[in-house]
């Protein structure tokens, strides 16, 4: 789950379930009334856990944005 905190945006959460992979990730915004969203790829998993795409996650990979994030193993 991701939040960035110093503007008004949304929260995205992704999990296993849904699936991370390299490419489009499903992932639910918790503040909208929009079901599921299959059209970004935000994140990617790698080694340690994930990364956020640099290139496409434009509301959470900000230059000196600041979020809240929680990540579960």
């Amino acid at each position: 789950m991701i939040k960035r905190t110093d503007v008004a945006g949304d929260w995205y959460v992704w999990d296993s379930v849904r699936g991370i992979v390299d490419g489009n990730d499903p992932h639910l915004s918790l503040n909208s009334t929009a079901a599921e969203v299959t059209s970004d790829d935000s994140v990617d998993p790698n080694a340690t856990g994930f990364a956020v795409n640099e290139n496409t996650a434009t509301h959470i990979n900000v230059t000196n944005g600041t979020y809240i994030y929680l990540a579960i193993h």
